[in-house]
């Protein structure tokens, strides 16, 4: 059973590992932008999310599990608390950007929005700048 948890400085490296194996970006960030949740089980990294936050907007980003632990509804555990996490500093709104993901994403309430509309916070962050193609959709949580 993992148990889910705010990362650990010395947890990056793994971290950084977990999203090249998932082909998620995984060199534009600062360590101390993304406030990073893991799911560990047995002291061993299963699964991450990432929440960017920039005033009352955030970006999610950066769930990944490995195939090995994919199916057992980690993925949503941790999008769960890293959005939890963003209620609890103040965010008001959470977008994403997503590649290969939207289906999932719109199961857990994200809604395809234009690119165009995207917040400035959102539109100055590396991922957006940076990381993720102009082919990524853009998407919000609505609840």
């Amino acid at each position: 059973m993992s148990t889910i948890a705010p990362a650990r400085v010395d947890d990056l490296p793994a971290i950084r590992r977990l999203l090249a194996a998932c082909a998620l970006p995984h060199d534009d960030f600062r360590d101390d932008a993304v406030a990073f949740l893991v799911a560990r089980d047995a002291g061993r990294i299963q699964g991450v999310a990432g929440i960017e936050a920039l005033g009352e907007v955030a970006l999610l980003r950066s769930v990944a599990v490995p195939p090995e632990n994919r199916r057992r509804g980690l993925a949503r555990s941790l999008c769960d608390a890293a959005l939890a996490h963003a209620r609890s500093i103040g965010v008001q709104h959470v977008y994403l950007l997503t590649t290969a993901a939207e289906p999932y994403f719109r199961r857990l309430g994200f809604v395809t929005i234009d690119r165009d509309s995207l917040p400035a916070q959102i539109r100055s962050t590396s991922e957006f700048l940076v990381a993720c193609p102009q082919s990524a959709t853009a998407m919000e949580l609505r609840h």
